[in-house]
């Protein structure tokens, strides 16, 4: 290479290099400048540009602060034939007292590179005492002072001032004073619940009550909710739209008191004051919010032979959103036992007017020594809403017989199941036997198949690269095709990350959203991902389920997803199928 065309070669590496170590903007914002003591701020912090190994950042010391970990997104894109990315990490601050407070720089790490970001203010107002509305609220139609109406809906919580994790009732109610006709086929929009993890309380009822003097038609629909952060939160308006009838309007065509069109019955929504979980916190306390809960420890046998296995059964029970609790470690029976984990499960039912829930683990203990060999007692610490205090509960210590056996531990246990296999020899060596018969040459190469198979094999190598190079050139002429296009495969590689399993599932749907619907992933809320696969043709049931799988991911912040962890991941991945299926179309 000569030296005129060696130094142009040169300098453009130098450029890129260059570009490449200044191609970074860190960026970091508050979703407020001031809030009411006992809210929370949204921290966004935002790296772009080409780097391609983004640290998670590092944040200064905020002791006025409680900190949550909200997540993380990413965004790629393609402009003009250049590269980009886009990095979000989220958190939520709540203050713990008032003030005027300063946020420090914060730090990130990009391709080895550190950048600073400008502090931030924010300011801490005095809580309100009260919540004044704009407007005075409606009466309510079940008053006596209330006119009469033929139809309205209620919506009502058993309470409005609750802790984390602390269940609240809601009952959605629908009155009709007069029988449905055929052309009444209400159409019921429930509440948004941002914020609170949701069950279904089935089945509806349906009664009938009578309201000065008129008989109404009742159904009641009710929900338990499970607040995930501190706040005020709120429960959104329910809806309800009566058709109006064609027949009635024609034979009523002279009746101005008939109105046309459909009728629509809204129920105002409800703000909910949720208090963080009182300081200080024990050591040993989960993250589990319940009321009136029962810890029980049982085996399947007491006397066993050296070398078995006795299964034991934690069963946690009480009032609560119980299936996704995390139960005890059980690492302190290591000293006297092996321990294995054997699955166990979890249930959930409406039990007078409440969620109850269920959780079991099971675990296979194998007694390390032989005779009264005893497994401690288990604690659990939990916070219980009717005490409104920390409870610790304690099972009995249960003593187990091991008969010695003899040659001791010539009997291996294996796999996690209750069986036993004989050691028969310390090494085993594998003979690979010789082919009695070796196939003789079949001849010169063009004699063969497979010669010109061999030749045909470029051919079709070069037609295949040329079709990939020229839908490689349209896609980066095009970006938001070319995002659309690898939004499904990205969020599926992105739930094989490594991380805690409900920010990789958040992350993965949000980034799914951005990149078929051409969003920018930061700032993505939870209601905006729901809207935006709604809109583009993904049906309710869809939409529920979405809501659903990231409500649960919300809750894991407090209580962790533990063994149902893989069986969620497996249940997004089904649903990431089917809405690109659905707003494909």
């Amino acid at each position: 290479m000569t030296g005129r065309r060696l130094v142009p070669v040169v300098l453009g590496l130098a450029l890129l290099a260059a570009g490449a170590e200044a191609a970074v903007d860190v960026g970091a914002s508050l979703d407020h400048d001031s809030i009411r003591a006992g809210d929370q701020v949204v921290l966004t912090v935002t790296v772009t540009g080409d780097a391609r190994n983004v640290e998670p950042p590092t944040l200064p010391a905020l002791t006025d602060f409680r900190i949550f970990r909200g997540g993380q997104s990413q965004r790629f894109s393609f402009v003009n034939g250049q590269a980009s990315a886009e990095h979000t990490f989220t958190y939520y601050l709540q203050p713990q007292s008032e003030g005027r407070f300063t946020i420090g720089a914060i730090e990130i790490v990009a391709d080895g590179q550190t950048v600073r970001t400008p502090p931030l203010k924010l300011e801490v107002l005095a809580a309100e005492a009260a919540r004044p509305s704009d407007s005075e609220p409606a009466p309510d139609p079940r008053d006596d002072d209330a006119p009469a109406q033929d139809a309205f809906v209620t919506m009502d919580v058993d309470r409005d001032t609750v802790v984390v994790g602390e269940q609240v009732v809601l009952t959605f109610g629908f009155y009709r004073a007069t029988r449905l006709s055929a052309f009444d086929s209400p159409e019921y929009t429930p509440p948004r619940t941002e914020g609170f993890w949701r069950e279904d309380l089935p089945p509806e009822r349906h009664t009938t009550r009578v309201i000065r003097s008129r008989r109404y038609q009742v159904t009641e629909i009710q929900y338990a909710l499970f607040p995930t952060r501190a706040g005020n939160l709120t429960i959104g308006e329910a809806i309800v739209r009566l058709p109006d009838d064609p027949f009635g309007n024609f034979f009523r065509r002279n009746d101005r008191r008939r109105s046309s069109g459909p009728k629509v019955l809204r129920a105002a929504p409800i703000n909910v004051h949720v208090q963080s979980l009182p300081e200080p916190v024990p050591s040993g306390f989960t993250g589990t919010v319940a009321e009136g809960l029962r810890l029980d420890a049982t085996v399947d046998r007491r006397e066993l032979d050296e070398g078995e296995a006795v299964t034991l059964a934690l069963k946690l029970e009480g009032t609560g959103n119980l299936p996704g609790a995390a139960l005890p470690d059980l690492d302190f029976l290591e000293d006297a036992f092996r321990v294995h984990d054997a699955g166990g499960g979890a249930d959930k039912r409406p039990q007078g007017g409440r969620l109850r829930g269920v959780r079991l683990v099971e675990s296979l203990l194998v007694p390390r020594t032989a005779g009264t060999v005893v497994i401690p007692s288990v604690e659990y610490t939990y916070f219980d809403t009717g005490r409104r205090d920390y409870v610790t509960l304690s099972t009995q210590p249960i003593a187990l017989e091991v008969n010695a056996v003899e040659g001791g531990g010539a009997g291996v246990f294996v796999g996690g199941r209750k069986s036993e296999i004989e050691l028969l020899a310390r090494d085993i060596q594998h003979i690979a036997p010789v082919p009695g018969t070796i196939s003789p040459w079949s001849g010169p190469l063009p004699n063969r198949v497979g010669f010109y198979a061999a030749i045909a094999v470029p051919a079709l190598a070069w037609v295949v690269s040329t079709g990939l190079a020229r839908r490689r050139e349209k896609l980066l002429a095009d970006p938001r095709r070319h995002r659309q296009a690898r939004a499904l495969s990205d969020a599926q590689r992105e739930l094989k990350s490594e991380g805690a399993a409900a920010e990789v599932i958040v992350r993965a749907l949000h980034g799914w959203a951005a990149d078929r619907f051409d969003r920018a992933a930061a700032g993505l809320t939870h209601d905006e991902v729901v809207d935006l696969v709604t809109g583009h043709g993904a049906g309710d049931a869809l939409a529920r389920r979405l809501r659903t799988v990231l409500e649960r991911c919300d809750a894991a912040r407090f209580a962790p997803l533990g063994s149902d962890a893989d069986d969620l991941k497996d249940e997004t991945r089904v649903l990431l199928d089917q809405l690109e299926e659905a707003t494909r179309a």
